[in-house]
């Protein structure tokens, strides 16, 4: 999870070894709401299998 100054959105992206991984972006004035958004995002990753 990152929190900061733009849009909500999921990122792929892989690491200098070549694992992939998602990243989750969320606005700072989402903060208070991080466990609902954790929530959709383990459940979005689940269905995407």
């Amino acid at each position: 999870v990152r929190l900061y100054a733009g849009k909500l959105k999921v990122e792929t992206t892989t690491t200098i070894t070549g694992k992939e991984y998602r990243l989750l972006n969320l606005p700072y004035f989402l903060a208070g709401k991080l466990t609902m958004y954790l929530d959709w995002f383990v459940s979005e990753k689940k269905v995407c299998k």
